[in-house]
C-alpha cells in the first residue's frame, strides 16, 4: 500500500468536492478524464497523488480551468507542509 502524502490527501478532498458540487459519479468523471474510476476513486482517498498532468486531465473532466484546481489544491496544502515542516525540521525556522 502507498504511503499517504499531505498533497494527496488535500488533492483527493478537493476532487471529491468539485465531482459531488457537480452531481458528477466516479465512473463519468474518469470518462471525462480518460482516466479509470479506480484510479479516481483512489485519489480521492488520498490512497495516489495525482500529477500535474492528471490534475490537468481531471479538471478537463471537472469542466473547470486546471489552474485554478491546482490553485485550490495548492493554497490548502501549502499552510499544512509549512506547518510540518516548522514542526519536524527547526533548522528551517
Amino acid at each position: 500500500m502507498r504511503k499517504k502524502t499531505i498533497v494527496g490527501e488535500r488533492a483527493g478532498r478537493i476532487i471529491r468536492f468539485h465531482r459531488e458540487l457537480k452531481d458528477m459519479s466516479r465512473e463519468k468523471l474518469a470518462e471525462q478524464s480518460i482516466l479509470s474510476a479506480g484510479y479516481i476513486s483512489q485519489v480521492e482517498r488520498g490512497e495516489r497523488t495525482p500529477s500535474l498532468e492528471t490534475i490537468y486531465k481531471i479538471a478537463v473532466g471537472l469542466d473547470m480551468d486546471a489552474m485554478v484546481l491546482l490553485e485550490e489544491i495548492t493554497d490548502e496544502t501549502f499552510p499544512t507542509i509549512e506547518e510540518f515542516v516548522k514542526k519536524n525540521r527547526p533548522e528551517y525556522n
